[in-house]
């Protein structure tokens, strides 16, 4: 098995149980986008930035 592939799916296992959580900084909406960006860009997110496209 791919070593990558692997990693994704015990990732993926720690997700799904509870032993690991995402965080998220915020959600944008699609016309937002550029918003979402410039705090990626700026290195000011401490999580993981989200754009919900309708």
């Amino acid at each position: 098995m791919d070593p990558g592939k692997a990693l994704m799916e015990e990732v993926m296992g720690m997700l799904a149980d509870g032993r690991i959580k995402a965080v998220f900084e915020r959600e944008f909406g699609f016309e937002e986008v550029v918003d979402g960006y410039e705090i990626v860009g700026s290195g000011r997110a401490r999580g993981k930035v989200v754009v919900k496209v309708n």
